[in-house]
């Protein structure tokens, strides 16, 4: 009898914990909004053609050819993903 609470009691715990690692991690994901450039390089290509052109053609930009301004804001994004966050550091635990 004691056994099976013993058994429930460590579950609950085990629960517990992961749930509070899966709440701490969760909330520190940053998340990056690229909706207002894709509105400039949108509006940047549109401006290369004329209105009638446009209203008969959709303009669509392939993957391989990006603007400048997209590659500056991609190595601007980039620039602090795998740099140290002296915020973020925690002292040692020793057991």
């Amino acid at each position: 009898m004691k056994k099976d609470n013993f058994i429930w009691w460590v579950l609950g715990g085990v629960g517990a914990v992961a749930i509070w690692y899966y709440y701490k991690n969760n909330n520190n994901k940053k998340s990056v909004t690229t909706q207002d450039l894709v509105v400039d390089v949108l509006q940047e290509e549109q401006d290369k053609y004329s209105t009638p052109f446009q209203a008969e053609y959709k303009i669509v930009m392939p993957s391989d050819m990006v603007s400048a301004k997209v590659r500056a804001k991609a190595e601007a994004l980039r620039a602090g993903r795998f740099a140290i966050q002296p915020e973020k550091v925690q002292a040692p635990l020793y057991i």
